[in-house]
């Protein structure tokens, strides 16, 4: 027995120093890597995965099942609502609408759109032991593998389906073929069934624990897990040759195939990428793998390949941009140049191909000073290059390569050849080069400083190019730019537009000329320089590489990351300098390791053989923009919940919050598994927001000040590459009104506003028919006063002298005299008695209707003299006037009776008085020709004063008078005045 276990043990040290050596050797895999560990809230065993239908990542574990949306880990179900059976969860699968999920002490349940739907526990006749997959068959039968065998869902009930698998009864894994086969896989061996029932077949056995997979050309395979390999157990369809996989060697568990048609298998030390066409690619947990082994594998619908460990979860998707495999760059972003074949030139290699390795022309080992600093390629093909060393000039033929070194300049500063970020060559063949930040041009054989100009700066030069229409533009660290074509010198600064700073790369584009520098891009149109600016405040700062595909797509090489502007952008931006373009960047998430060159000069980045390449501190990159990897996968969004006043409530149509609620966050998510850290969001709740609110990776909003009322909260999202889905996902919720915000509360405000507005209107109106009655009162004062003058002085005077002259009467003899003075006497007695019924009217109230009679009579008379008709006209009860308003409206209704009559040459005239109980009316209307406008206008005619009078009485009782009149269809007035002033007891009548 001993003797065994030693033997056991060697094996088994021999397989792990074989997987060891195979793990060291195989490269690592080159997509771009994610993990998340407990630390990040993934469960630190996953043992199985699935993606149901709306895009959630299911995360089964031996702690619990997990819902992902690739930020945040969320436990299922949530607290409060109805649990699972149990939280050590041995299976999850999506099929359709459903999730089903599997545990490991038997049983299962039916998750359906985030809900529990149903539980069906196990017992002694169904599923009593560890659940271990799901499948639907062709015919949508449901089927179970368990550690006890094969269930069938039947009425709703998981019945046994009897199986002969030999001496094994766990069924751990079941397939569904393109054919409608039924596959099986228990611990030990694979069984077919051709109808998808049974009898099954045994197709291969000795196999151990492993998986099974379905590859898109119909083709079924399986793993060996003992001895390792890959088995092909049902050949492709249409007699297609299967795919040769070969695996390294030593164990393996569950396989799958991704969307680029490589095959992953999981392995106790990590995982391994299988391409047919390269060697295989390994990660462990050394390398930077979540755990030591692979658990459990999935490929989204969006490609991305997720792994399960015993130590978390695992994503690998593809990179954009593509590392090239140059030389070491010993951390220096090198500069690119264009070979006339549409190689790539950079520092001592040259890129023939993406797909080829460089080829080196100078092998001398690196130094700190032989790598180069600028480089350019003549008309000529020649590649040169400036490093520390030295100015070089290299020719390639079939032969090799031909290195020409040019000796720097005689006369150059205090401090050596040190070489300046600029090389280029103007129309004449002349190079011109930077020394210390001094200009040179070589030509001949011999160098000149400056070109042997007088205008041009002395120092601070950071960049040249050499543009095809012939024109030389240089570059300097105080923001100026200079052109030169021939002998014509251009200047452009600040008061030019020229806002970059220190100027680090120059791209001409016809008659466009983009320009990059510390702070951000240009482009100028040959008279002025404008700035590029990118939504979301995107300055595109330090760049230093800018090139055009062809597809006419702009592309920026920056401190920021690499930057995409579509042609139509570009468009936009030429027409109007201030439109603020969109973008795509690409930065280390998509495979960019280090930052593009900052120290200006030669292009970081070029075009050529229909790829973009790059270089940055940490290498050499390229891009096929016509073969650009798009997330076409719209996402679904949700809304996870609300939180109201620090209280959270299940996303539920129709929530109703409490009074009082003021503050509100509503938590949504977007299920896009790519790279949901660029995902943008737009969302809007009506009744606060007028527009949509856009957000990138943010996934709460905020809302204050809220009150009572109804609101609706939509949400939209777009994945990575901008992808927008079709439908926002809505929440409506209302919250309750505070006693102060009901309808019956502000309407009973409202109501005491009104009633407190008409109470001050009441006390005004008291208030003036108080003040207007005093004043009533003081004429009517005033009126007696001058009857008892009347009265007691002129009347008793005339009286007396009456009786003196009567006395004196009688002593005259003449008859005549007496006949005449006793005719004054009786003419003096019709004064005294007319001065009495003055003084009776002036102490005296009109009475009753008094004031109709009065105008009826005076119209009446009127009347008599011509042929017009005269009518008037009593409404309401007829009631006494106060003296002083009765005495002025009567003088107003006889002067307007006296105008018709006179003026109006009309053949009716009607006069109306109404004693209303809320105010009395006099109504005088003709239809004669009527008053012109200028009349009225003017207030009445020159000399004349009738209407200007009326207007005055009427004023003076504080009565309203119109008077409505137009050519031909007569002249109408009407006087109304409020019953408390034109009654003296009004206010008696009205109680």
């Amino acid at each position: 027995m001993p003797r065994k276990l030693l033997r056991l043990f060697a094996h088994c040290l021999f397989f792990m120093m074989t997987c060891a050596g195979a793990a060291a050797e195989a490269p690592r895999i080159s997509l771009h890597h994610t993990r998340w560990l407990p630390s990040d809230g993934a469960p630190s065993y996953v043992t199985s995965l699935a993606q149901s239908a709306d895009g959630w990542l299911w995360v089964a574990s031996s702690i619990g099942l997990y819902r992902f949306d690739g930020v945040r880990f969320e436990a299922f179900p949530g607290a409060g609502g109805e649990q699972l059976l149990y939280t050590d969860i041995s299976s999850v699968r999506a099929l359709g609408d459903d999730v089903w999920v599997g545990y490991r002490y038997g049983g299962a349940t039916l998750v359906r759109q985030g809900r529990i739907v149903k539980h069906y526990p196990a017992h002694k006749d169904a599923l009593n032991g560890t659940t271990w997959d799901f499948a639907r068959d062709a015919k949508g039968q449901l089927w179970a593998a368990t550690a006890r065998g094969l269930y069938a869902l039947k009425d709703d009930t998981f019945r046994p389906v009897p199986v002969d698998l030999g001496s094994q009864l766990a069924v751990i894994q079941m397939l569904v073929d393109q054919r409608g086969g039924f596959w099986l896989r228990s611990p030990d061996s694979i069984y077919h069934s051709a109808s998808g029932a049974a009898p099954f077949r045994l197709v291969a056995d000795k196999l151990g624990w492993g998986g099974l997979l379905l590859q898109p050309d119909g083709s079924v395979a399986a793993n060996d897990h003992g001895v390792g390999g890959v088995r092909l157990l049902q050949p492709p369809r249409g007699g297609a040759a299967p795919k040769d996989w070969r695996p390294s060697p030593g164990p393996t568990g569950q396989m799958a195939v991704d969307h680029a048609g490589r095959l992953w298998n999981l392995r106790p030390d990590g995982v391994e990428m299988l391409n047919p066409a390269a060697a295989s690619q390994r990660l462990s947990f050394q390398q930077g793998l979540s755990g030591e082994t692979g658990t459990a594998i999935l490929v989204d619908r969006e490609g991305n390949i997720w792994v399960g460990t015993n130590g978390g979860l695992d994503r690998f998707r593809e990179n954009k941009l593509a590392a090239y495999p140059a030389m070491p760059s010993q951390g220096q972003a090198l500069p690119l140049a264009v070979g006339k074949n549409g190689e790539v030139w950079s520092d001592k290699q040259v890129f023939d191909s993406p797909d080829a390795p460089p080829v080196i022309y100078d092998k001398t080992a690196p130094t700190p000073t032989n790598f180069t600093v600028a480089d350019f390629v003549d008309a000529q093909g020649r590649y040169w290059t400036h490093s520390f060393d030295a100015l070089s000039r290299i020719e390639r033929t079939a032969q090799g390569f031909t290195r020409t070194v040019i000796a720097p300049p005689a006369d150059l500063p205090k401090g050596g050849a040190i070489p300046g970020p600029g090389l280029g060559a103007d129309a004449d063949g002349g190079i011109w080069a930077i020394f210390r930040a001094n200009l040179y041009r070589y030509k001949d054989g011999e160098w000149s400083r400056d070109g042997g100009r007088k205008d041009l700066p002395k120092t601070g030069y950071t960049s040249i190019c050499s543009a095809p229409n012939g024109v030389l533009w240089f570059g300097t660290r105080k923001n100026l730019i200079f052109s030169l074509r021939g002998d014509q010198l251009l200047t452009y600064d600040e008061k030019d537009g020229v806002q970059l700073g220190a100027i680090s790369q120059f791209y001409a584009d016809g008659p466009t000329l983009w320009v990059g520098g510390n702070n951000g891009v240009m482009f100028g149109d040959g008279r002025r320089f404008y700035k590029v600016q990118g939504i979301g405040g995107q300055q595109f700062l330090g760049t230093t590489g800018i090139a055009r595909s062809a597809d006419g797509d702009l592309w920026l090489n920056s401190g920021a990351g690499v930057f995409r502007i579509s042609s139509q952008q570009q468009k936009e931006l030429l027409k109007n300098p201030a439109y603020k373009v969109s973008f795509e960047v690409l930065n280390h998430q998509d495979g960019l390791r280090g930052v593009a060159a900052q120290s200006g000069g030669p292009s970081s980045m070029v075009f050529a053989r229909g790829r973009i390449w790059l270089s940055t501190t940490s290498g050499v990159f390229w891009i096929d923009p016509a073969r650009t990897v798009l997330n076409k996968a719209k996402p679904t969004v949700v809304i996870n919940g609300l939180t109201a006043n620090d209280v959270t409530y299940a996303a539920e149509p129709g929530i109703t919050l409490p009074a009082g609620t003021t503050r509100v966050r509503l938590d949504y998510t977007a299920l896009s598994l790519t790279m949901p850290e660029r995902m943008r969001f737009r969302y809007r709740l009506h009744g606060v927001d007028e527009y949509a609110q856009e957000a990138v990776n943010q996934r709460s909003a905020f809302y204050t000040e809220l009150g009572a009322g109804t609101y609706r909260f939509e949400v939209q999202a777009s994945n990575n590459d901008g992808v927008w889905n079709d439908t926002a996902a809505v929440l409506t919720f209302s919250i309750k009104p505070t006693i102060v915000q009901t309808w019956w509360f502000k309407g009973a405000l409202l109501l005491i506003v009104l009633l407190f507005i008409w109470g001050v209107h009441r006390l005004r109106l008291y208030h003036v028919a108080k003040q207007v009655r005093m004043k009533f009162e003081e004429r009517l004062d005033e009126r007696e006063r001058i009857a008892r003058e009347l009265h007691d002085s002129l009347l008793q005077s005339v009286q007396a002298m009456m009786l003196i002259i009567g006395n004196a009467a009688r002593r005259l003899t003449s008859p005549q005299e007496k006949a005449d003075i006793e005719s004054a006497l009786e003419r003096a007695e019709l004064a005294i008695q007319e001065g009495r019924d003055h003084v009776q009217g002036l102490r005296q109230a009109d009475s009753a209707g008094e004031l109709f009679d009065r105008l009826s009579a005076f119209g009446a008379q009127l009347a008599q003299h011509g042929p017009c008709g005269f009518t008037p006209v009593l409404h309401g009860e007829r009631r006494r006037l106060h003296p002083v308003v009765g005495e002025e409206i009567r003088a107003i209704g006889k002067e307007a009776l006296a105008n018709a009559f006179q003026h109006a040459q009309a053949t009716h005239i009607q006069v109306e008085v109404r004693y209303g109980a809320r105010e009395f009316q006099l109504t005088v209307s003709d239809n004669g020709h009527g008053i012109p406008a200028a009349v009225l206008a003017e207030g009445g005619r020159e000399g004349h004063w009738g209407l200007t009078g009326m207007r005055e009485r009427a004023r003076k009782i504080d009565a309203t008078l119109e008077c409505q009149s137009a050519a031909g269809n007569g002249t109408r007035w009407q006087l109304t005045l409020p019953a408390r002033l034109a009654y003296p007891n009004a206010s008696a009548h009205a109680q």
